[in-house]
C-alpha cells in the first residue's frame, strides 16, 4: 500500500497589482491507511518546488528597523525612533532582513486552523509545528544581487529531507503501523535567493498574466533553476511537526512551564544584547512576514491547544536578532558604536557574517527579557593580518538563565 496525494502547482498572480507570486499547492487527498513514515517522507520530498517572486523595495526593511529600533538602536536622545535612511548610496539589504521578503502567498481560505499552511506539513496526526533551527550562507557578491532598489528577485523553495524522531523501538516504518503520540517529524526546507537584474524578463514572461495555470515542471522550472544556479543567499530551515495535545496535557504544560532547563555556556560573552519582545513586535513581525500562525498571536490557542504559557517569539525573528547581535559585536570589536550605526551599513564592513548555523532549543516567550550573547574568538596572528575566516559563538538565554538558542557563525 502506498500513500497518494494529488498535488497541483501553478503560478498565480496574487492580484492585478501584486509583485509577489508563489507556487500554490492544492488540497491533499489521502487514499490509503495507515500512513507509514516512508510514505510521508516520499510524498513530502517529491512535492514540487515553490517559486516566490518579490520586488526589493526598501519599505519592508525600513519597517523592520522601526519595529526593532526601540530595543536595538540608540534612542537615548529621543523619545521617537527615527527609521534608518535607506538612501540611494546605502541600499544594501541588511543581513537577515531577507526574512521579511518573499512571503508565502496562500489564500486565507486554505490556511489550516492554526493559521499555518500545508506547504511543508506532513498532515495528520502531525498538526502542530515549530521552527527548530537552520543555517544560512551569504555567498560572495550577495549584496549587489539583492540591493534594495525595487528590482525583482526570486526565491526557490524546496523540501530537501524529512526525518522522524522519538519512535518507540516497537514501531517499524515498513510494517504499516501508525506513528504514535509523541513522535516528531522534522522537515528540512532549502531556500535560495537571488536578484533578477539580468534577464528577469525571461522569467516573468513565463508567468501567465491572465491567472491561468503554467507548467512549472517545464520551461518555467528550467529558467528558475538557471536563475538560482549561483544564489546570493542560501538558507535551510528545519520545521518540527508534532502530534496534538489533549486539553489536560495542554493545561498541565502551560501551568508547569519548562520541565528541562538547558544550561547556558560557561564561558563569558564578549558582547551581550538585552531584548524584551512585546506583543506589538510579534504582531508587526507576523504582518511583515505574512504569518498568521496562532502561536505568535493568540494566547488562548497557546495555552489551551499548544500547552505554552504565552505567545512564542518567531523563529525567523530570533534569527534576525542573532545576526543583529553579531553585527553589533563586529562593530564593537572594530571600535565603533554598535548602537549608532544604521543596520544597512553592516554588509559593507570589512568583516561580516559568511554563515550561521543555529538550533532553537527552548521556547522564547513574549514579555520576557532575553539576552543575546556573542563570543568572539581569541586573537590570532592570522586574524590580526586579516587572513582566514573566524568562528564566533552566539546564543540566547531566557529570563532564568536557561539556554534557548545556540549557534555558531563564520565571520569573514
Amino acid at each position: 500500500m502506498t500513500l497518494f496525494r494529488h498535488l497541483r502547482a501553478s503560478w498565480r498572480p496574487l492580484s492585478s497589482s501584486s509583485s509577489s507570486l508563489a507556487c500554490v499547492v492544492s488540497k491533499r487527498f489521502i487514499n490509503t491507511k495507515p500512513a507509514t513514515f516512508s510514505n510521508i517522507q516520499y510524498e513530502l520530498i517529491n512535492r514540487p518546488s515553490a517559486y516566490h517572486l518579490d520586488h526589493l523595495s526598501p519599505t519592508n526593511a525600513k519597517l523592520l528597523s522601526v519595529s526593532l529600533g526601540d530595543n536595538l538602536f540608540d534612542n537615548s536622545h529621543s523619545h521617537h525612533h527615527q527609521p534608518p535612511s535607506f538612501s540611494a548610496a546605502t541600499q544594501t539589504l541588511p543581513q537577515g532582513y531577507h526574512l521579511v521578503y518573499f512571503p508565502p502567498a496562500h489564500p486565507t481560505a486554505v490556511l489550516l486552523p492554526d493559521g499555518t499552511d500545508e506547504a511543508h506539513a506532513p498532515g495528520p496526526p502531525f498538526t502542530r509545528r515549530v521552527w527548530a533551527g537552520g543555517s544560512i550562507r551569504f555567498h560572495p557578491g550577495w549584496q549587489s544581487k539583492l540591493a534594495l532598489d525595487g528590482g525583482p528577485a526570486l526565491c526557490l523553495e524546496t523540501i530537501e529531507d524529512v526525518r522522524i524522531k522519538g519512535v518507540p523501538p516497537s514501531w517499524n516504518a515498513g510494517t504499516g503501523n501508525m506513528p504514535g503520540v509523541g513522535e516528531k517529524v522534522f522537515v528540512d526546507v532549502r531556500r535560495q535567493y537571488t536578484g533578477l537584474k539580468q534577464g528577469h524578463s525571461r522569467v516573468e514572461d513565463v508567468i501567465d498574466k491572465q491567472n491561468k495555470e503554467v507548467d512549472v515542471g517545464g520551461h518555467a522550472a528550467q529558467l528558475v533553476r538557471e536563475t538560482v544556479r549561483e544564489p546570493a543567499i542560501e538558507e535551510w530551515r528545519t520545521l518540527c511537526f508534532m502530534t496534538p495535545k489533549s486539553a489536560e496535557e495542554a493545561k498541565r504544560d502551560a501551568e508547569d512551564g519548562e520541565r528541562r532547563v538547558i544550561r547556558a555556556p560557561s564561558y563569558e560573552p564578549t558582547y551581550t544584547l538585552s531584548f524584551t519582545p512585546t506583543p506589538a513586535l510579534l504582531f508587526r513581525f507576523s504582518a511583515l512576514t505574512f504569518n498568521a500562525h496562532a502561536i505568535h498571536l493568540d494566547r488562548h490557542h497557546c495555552r489551551h491547544i499548544e500547552g505554552y504559557r504565552d505567545l512564542l517569539v518567531h523563529g525567523p525573528l530570533l534569527l534576525t536578532l542573532l545576526l543583529t547581535a553579531l553585527r553589533n559585536a563586529i562593530l564593537q570589536q572594530q571600535g565603533q558604536s554598535a548602537t549608532t550605526r544604521e543596520p544597512e551599513s553592516a554588509p559593507s564592513l570589512p568583516d561580516s557574517v559568511k554563515s550561521l548555523d543555529y538550533r532553537n532549543l527552548a521556547p522564547v516567550y513574549v514579555n520576557e527579557e532575553l539576552k543575546i550573547c556573542v563570543r568572539a574568538p581569541a586573537p590570532t596572528a592570522a586574524a590580526a593580518e586579516g587572513k582566514g575566516d573566524k568562528k564566533w559563538d552566539v546564543w540566547i538565554v531566557g529570563p532564568t538563565g536557561g539556554l534557548c538558542v545556540k549557534g555558531s557563525a563564520i565571520i569573514e
